[in-house]
């Protein structure tokens, strides 16, 4: 089974680099027991299972999101990744800490949000893995299925459980000089299926994932491509 994990919707590169645990242990388990597995900021996949971490600022966007995207026919997950008590996440002692100089007023605001954001996505997802017990259970009345994914230690995922479909035909990584553009802007033109990941310096060329890549997303896109390409900064000769 094909299992794509977006993490777009956790939008800030501080919030993508905390991610890194939860993706690599998702992407360690899932490939342990035989799955293929891609990580990608924002692309639904048609022949996977669409999973999402919680986290939805703006709960009504992301719910017609995952409304949408069933309506068309794709499988969609919400990953748990928070304790619920009470259909609430806690704070403080038996939960979420939050930085010393934020006001009473924005540490409820802001859970505010998680909690109206999850509800929302929650009630229309195909279903639910929540890392804790007691979670899962708070949710079988409010999901269409609520499951216990349990966190277990996994350690290093070797190669050979590092499982990823092969659809990208050139995976190129680095600082996109005119030249490099130039050979890329080709082999595109001929058909060849390109993701680049890097920083822009060519005109007109924009990178499938310009700037600052989470190493979980560069690993997942090594695992898809067929050829990692390394090109001279410019024409020799």
């Amino acid at each position: 089974m094909w299992f794509n994990i977006l993490v777009g919707n956790h939008g800030s590169l501080e919030s993508l680099e905390c991610l890194a645990p939860l993706v690599n242990y998702f992407r360690a388990a899932l490939g342990r027991c035989g799955h293929e597995v891609t990580i990608v900021p924002d692309k639904w996949h048609a022949g996977a299972v669409n999973l999402l971490l919680e986290n939805f600022p703006d709960s009504r966007f992301w719910a017609g999101q995952v409304r949408r995207a069933r309506g068309q026919g794709y499988k969609v997950g919400l990953i748990a990744t928070e304790l619920f008590v009470n259909r609430a996440i806690p704070y403080g002692a038996s939960g979420i800490f939050f930085a010393d100089e934020q006001s009473e007023h924005e540490k409820a605001e802001y859970l505010r949000c998680r909690n109206e954001g999850f509800e929302a996505v929650a009630a229309e997802v195909d279903f639910v893995w929540s890392f804790f017990e007691r979670t899962a259970r708070e949710l079988e009345p409010r999901c269409r299925v609520s499951k216990l994914f349990p966190m277990r230690h996994v350690g290093g995922v070797p190669r050979a459980d590092r499982l990823a479909p092969k659809d990208i035909d050139i995976a190129f990584f680095g600082t996109l000089t005119q030249h490099r553009a130039t050979v890329l802007n080709e082999l595109s033109r001929r058909g060849l299926n390109i993701v680049c990941l890097g920083r822009c310096a060519a005109p007109g060329y924009t990178p499938t994932y310009p700037g600052f890549a989470p190493s979980y997303l560069v690993a997942s896109i090594l695992d898809r491509g067929k050829i990692g390409l390394n090109l001279t900064l410019c024409a020799l000769g």
